[in-house]
């Protein structure tokens, strides 16, 4: 049974010696002719690309007269396939100096070596390839990839990157989409520095750990003194060693949050510093203590501070005939989804100039919007807040432990009326108290004084969906019919978004396709489309043509909902399902058979039920003279399943694909 491992621990438990301390098997340039020789390894047969070895080390040194985080990568991998090609293009993350000295790389060594003639030739990076992205206001990416790779090829990558400001060890990932034969990690650490260890994953990391002297030379004020003094210290330095073997990759599939929350990874979070004469300094802040240090910021909670009087004249004319609190959040909420245009949705932190460039400019990302909402219903007199969360792409938050890093996306939240509402306003057709199915992704934080939890829960969520759909079926086997649907509420989201972007006429030849048998759709309606409140129902009639031998029709009883293929192709899974809600879906159809017809073949009638009562599915089929009626419902009750669940959920679809694609057969009567 595989374990999923979360743990937040100043020391890791249980450590196995010895194992942890071996070297790493590859060393740079020495590369022979019977490394070529495997063409696939047990770990994964079927991998495109292998990591042979990838190891990483992070210690601290005093050589530029300042302590200084060194930290050094050497990755060896063996590209199997063209698949694996991607393998053979590097990112190295470097703090740009927004805030401080930025980080330095040296020492880069790329080469890639291919077997030609039998013998192994090496071809070099040329350093002018390599290229700057600016990831975010405080990093940025060295981006390159390797020359002449090919099937078979191995890539050795190696490099140091030193880092002034940001003094805490990189997070180390044993696990990628490609399987490792051996990763291993060395973290030495002074005693001035405490450290929370973060580990994840399903499978174990062996850890070892000693303890040496070292000896620093360093600038440091005693307590109370106004100058620096210039000393060496002894101090006793922690070296920790982590290591992993035969890995398999993980691989995006379906019903996947972000494969970040399920690697096999150990991240590091400073707690605390205490220099020689120094008094101790607390780094890992309280949720409390965060609020505090955000609403000092100029990119987050200052202009909150502010007067804003900018915003009177509009908040007045919004709120002039709000008969209560609601119906204020209600008008301000909708005017900044109208006046609004968002430029890109990630990021907790504003982007403009100010709240005033973002208001006098319709334009701004999720951020810069969010935190004017926020504004506006405070100066409209309503008790409001930044809400920080992590969308499911970027991963989970730690609730016990205040790390800005963990969060990306920020919205409001307002109390009106003694009811509390989350707001997001980056979003056109999001309606009043909604957020978006990727913020659903657990813990998040209210930043308002105490920085209380708040939650959100894909568990949480019902997505309806009721189908209605009469069929008359002629004698020559053609068929007209009428096709009604109740959707969800992200159902009708998605369709307003869609309808938005590419029109009805786009959506109505997506039915048609949907419907299959070269179905034509007609009249048809889409009712509450423009209610962003209110779920969407769509009206059409439909047709298609003859679809039999002659003597005999055959007709899928179920239209437009057939579910074609199993979403679980895997094997197996080492990680959990995530879907988006908990899904319940109600399919009725009534089926009208022509004179001169008899049914010759129904299918059966089934009842699935995963344990627990986790999901249902019920298929019910009857016939009354020549009246076929049809009744399929399919109820989820969880919304997340463990990889121990997974051989169940995938044979409980497999049996819903099968019997979906069940036909019913009339037989022309003598």
């Amino acid at each position: 049974m595989l374990r999923f491992v979360l743990a937040a621990l100043v020391l890791l438990t249980t450590p196995t010696r010895l194992q942890a301390q071996e070297k790493s098997p590859c060393q740079f340039g020495q590369v022979s002719v019977d490394d070529f020789r495997p063409t696939s390894y047990a770990v994964d047969t079927g991998a495109a690309a292998v990591y042979l070895a990838d190891v990483g080390k992070a210690s601290y040194n005093d050589r530029s007269g300042d302590l200084e985080l060194e930290f050094t990568r050497y990755t060896r991998i063996h590209i199997l396939h063209k698949n694996g090609y991607d393998e053979a293009t590097f990112t190295i993350p470097l703090y740009s100096g927004n805030a401080g000295k930025p980080d330095v790389l040296n020492d880069l060594k790329a080469v890639t070596y291919n077997l030609e003639n039998g013998r192994v030739v090496a071809t070099k990076l040329d350093i002018k390839t390599i290229f700057t992205e600016k990831e975010d206001r405080e990093w940025v990416v060295k981006k390159f990839s390797m020359p002449a790779v090919k099937e078979g090829s191995i890539v050795e990558v190696s490099y140091t990157r030193s880092g002034y400001v940001d003094r805490t060890p990189p997070s180390w990932d044993f696990q990628g989409s490609c399987p490792r034969i051996w990763s291993g990690y060395t973290v030495s650490i002074p005693q001035w520095y405490g450290f929370v260890f973060l580990r994840q994953g399903y499978y174990d990391v062996d850890y070892d750990s000693k303890e040496r002297v070292a000896n620093f030379a360093f600038n440091y004020t005693p307590t109370g003194a106004h100058e620096a003094h210039r000393g060496i210290a002894s101090v006793s330095v922690t070296d920790h060693f982590f290591s992993a073997r035969n890995l398999p990759g993980l691989r995006d599939e379906s019903f996947t949050t972000t494969l970040r929350n399920h690697l096999c990874r150990v991240e590091f979070q400073l707690a605390s510093v205490h220099y020689p004469n120094s008094d101790e300094h607390r780094i890992l802040s309280t949720w409390p203590q965060m609020q505090e240090e955000l609403f000092r910021d100029a990119t987050f909670g200052a202009p909150l501070m502010e007067d804003n009087v900018f915003l009177e004249d509009v908040i007045k004319q919004l709120t002039a005939k709000a008969p209560n609190d609601t119906e204020k959040a209600k008008a301000i909420y909708r005017w900044v989804q109208q006046h609004m245009t968002c430029t890109g949705y990630s990021g907790m932190y504003m982007e403009a100039p100010g709240l005033r460039h973002v208001f006098t400019s319709g334009r701004g990302t999720g951020a810069d919007i969010n935190l004017l909402l926020v504004a506006m219903l405070r100066k409209a007199g309503l008790e409001a807040w930044p809400l920080i969360l992590s969308t499911r792409a970027h991963g989970k938050t730690y609730e016990e432990y205040p790390l800005h890093r963990r969060f990306d996306y920020v919205t409001a939240w307002v109390q009106a009326d003694g009811r509390e509402y989350n707001l997001d306003g980056s979003r056109g057709h999001l309606g009043f108290g909604h957020l978006p199915l990727y913020l659903y992704n657990g813990h998040a934080r209210l930043m308002s004084p105490e920085a209380p939890a708040r939650y959100f829960n894909a568990d949480t969520l019902h997505e309806n969906l009721v189908t209605a759909v009469r069929m008359n079926v002629a004698a020559n086997g053609n068929v007209k019919g009428t096709y009604t649907e109740q959707e969800g509420y992200y159902r009708s989201l998605h369709l307003r978004d869609d309808v938005a972007s590419q029109g009805q006429d786009a959506f109505r030849q997506r039915l048609a396709r949907i419907l299959g048998n070269d179905a034509t759709v007609s009249n048809l309606q889409l009712i509450n489309l423009d209610s962003i409140d209110a779920p969407v129902a769509e009206n059409f009639d439909f047709e298609w043509e003859h679809n039999g031998d002659g003597s005999r029709l055959y007709l899928h009883p179920i239209v437009g909902q057939v579910q074609v293929r199993n979403p679980f192709t895997a094997m197996e899974r080492r990680y959990p399902v995530e879907m988006s809600y908990m899904d319940n879906e109600t399919y009725i159809a009534s089926i009208l058979i022509p004179p001169g017809y008899v049914v010759e073949g129904v299918p059966a009638p089934a009842n699935i039920t995963l344990p627990d009562g986790a999901a249902t599915f019920r298929y019910q089929l009857r016939q009354d003279g020549n009246l076929v009626q049809v009744r399929v419902m399919l109820n989820f009750n969880r919304a997340v399943f463990s990889p121990e669940e997974y051989e169940g959920l995938r044979r409980f679809f497999d049996l819903i694909v099968n019997k979906e694609a069940e036909l019913l057969v009339l037989r022309k009567q003598s």
